[in-house]
């Protein structure tokens, strides 16, 4: 992406102006070819003088290697042929708004610079951009018009909160929205606390919820009109088939009446945030995928986990009813399954179209939903077989848009579950999983009870708002040294 400027006031910074030092702050993302050439265009302004500052804010979850498994570069090996001049720092997993509070810190300069990785400056941007002040303004990309950079006056700003580095990605026409589906049943206080945390973080997101108020009540009046209910909600059970309609009677109103968000996340009542708004959705918006969902191929043999072979049991195989007598002569029915090969006949999978699970949370783009909703009316066989099968929400949505060759699907589903308590429920959250969660590439984490623990609550809520700078500091505190703080009450 190269950037020039745009329509904005030329300056001969003459006088004093001439000697005012301007801090350029680079935020490194993801380590990509046009790096070195940002670096470049900073270290040759015409405007001097220029405090150039390089800030690694890569996600460090696998050390010294990234998700393809190849070398994880450090950037002054990478930039060491023009290392001289420029500062380096890291900012580990905390986003961009984090980042940009560190750049904002080491800065001297009276005006701060900040600049993508991605992004290169003509030679005569900073001398054109320094009269700007302290207002935020926008360049001009190959005749697109997007916020590029944001000048920071030091004397106005102490520091960028996250209200404001999550306003500044929003605010560009190319990025993508999201809007949520929840699903509720029970702990009415903490579904409020959720919906409030997620209007607060994505300025009232359109969320569609579907709440069982067969289970619980829920004063839907305390809303903004951004949050829908369900009006005809559906009574839920766990592991039935009432758990996919809720999701799909939620989804159907997200997308009612228009093209609805380009992205979409389900989350239960029992999920969370756990990271700011500004890095869920600049990680949606540089996605390469169409969904972001667990779906695992499940077959009739060669499974490498029990829960595989569960699955199979659940999806692959045919359930029914027989006449059964118990000891004492009574006349009752049985459910049985029948050998795999028998099923073949009675089940909607074949070699063209596999039977995929995992888990029911996940996010996705809206022609995903579109096509859920179109695959739902139209596919009765599959829907049938679902209906019967038991914990159809852990394989309906996975088996529909991972044998659409169409889409582009991640594994990841950014979301952090503890499952080695063992059992049928992952383990509900507290502080002393805190070093666990921040260190998370994840975007929501689940299973929380405020009535088991609500201080994990307060503190996600200055992680994901920003608003603490001790926090900002604890994603480089080792897991150990962290863990020893939330014991002393952090």
């Amino acid at each position: 992406m190269h950037l020039q400027p745009g329509n904005l006031p030329a300056s001969d910074l003459t006088g004093a102006g001439a000697s005012r030092l301007v801090t350029i702050v680079i935020i490194v993302s993801e380590c990509t070819g046009a790096l070195p050439r940002t670096v470049a265009g900073a270290l040759s302004q015409s405007y001097s003088p220029v405090q150039v500052i390089v800030i690694d804010a890569r996600e460090r979850a696998i050390p010294r290697s990234n998700s393809e498994g190849t070398p994880f570069i450090e950037l002054p090996e990478l930039l060491s042929g023009m290392s001289d001049g420029i500062e380096f720092y890291q900012q580990t997993n905390g986003g961009i708004a984090c980042a940009r509070n560190l750049g904002l810190r080491k800065a001297r300069g009276e005006s701060v610079l900040f600049v993508s990785h991605d992004q290169s400056l003509e030679p005569d941007a900073v001398r054109r951009l320094i009269d700007v002040g302290d207002e935020a303004n926008r360049l001009e990309v190959r005749g697109q018009r997007q916020p590029a950079l944001s000048v920071t006056d030091r004397k106005a700003s102490g520091r960028i909160d996250g209200t404001t580095a999550e306003a500044m990605v929003r605010s560009a026409p190319d990025q993508n929205t999201v809007g949520f589906v929840v699903l509720s049943n029970r702990n009415p206080h903490q579904v409020t606390r959720l919906l409030n945390r997620l209007g607060s973080m994505f300025e009232n997101p359109p969320v569609a919820c579907h709440h069982d108020f067969g289970q619980s009540d829920l004063d839907t009046r305390q809303f903004p009109p951004s949050v829908r209910f369900v009006q005809d909600h559906i009574a839920t059970r766990r592991a039935d088939f009432s758990l996919v309609a809720a999701t799909l009677a939620a989804l159907r109103l997200l997308y009612d009446g228009g093209d609805g968000p380009d992205w979409f996340v389900v989350l239960s009542g029992a999920d969370y945030p756990i990271k700011p708004a500004s890095r869920i959705l600049e990680d949606l918006n540089a996605s390469p995928c169409d969904a972001l969902i667990h779906h695992e191929p499940i077959h009739a043999a060669g499974w490498q986990r029990p829960w595989q072979r569960e699955c199979a049991d659940r999806y692959l195989r045919f359930q029914t009813t027989v006449p059964h007598i118990t000891r004492r002569g009574r006349l009752t029915k049985r459910r049985i399954h029948l050998p795999f090969a028998w099923c073949r006949p009675f089940v909607p999978f074949s070699n063209a179209f596999l039977c995929y699970a995992g888990s029911q949370w996940f996010s996705a783009r809206r022609k995903c939903a579109q096509y859920i909703l179109k695959a739902h009316s139209m596919q009765a066989r599959l829907l049938r077989h679902y209906s019967r099968c038991h914990v159809p929400d852990e394989s309906y949505f996975q088996s529909m848009l991972a044998n659409e060759s169409a889409f582009e699907l991640s594994q990841d589903c950014k979301r952090y579950i503890d499952w080695t308590g063992g059992g049928n429920s992952p383990k509900l959250l507290g502080m002393e999983d805190l070093p666990s969660l921040l260190a998370s590439s994840a975007h929501f984490a689940r299973k929380f009870d405020v009535n088991h623990d609500s201080r994990v609550l307060d503190v996600l809520d200055d992680v994901v708002t920003e608003s603490s700078s001790a926090l900002h500091d604890a994603h480089r505190i080792s897991s150990s040294s962290l863990a020893g703080a939330v014991a002393a009450g952090l």
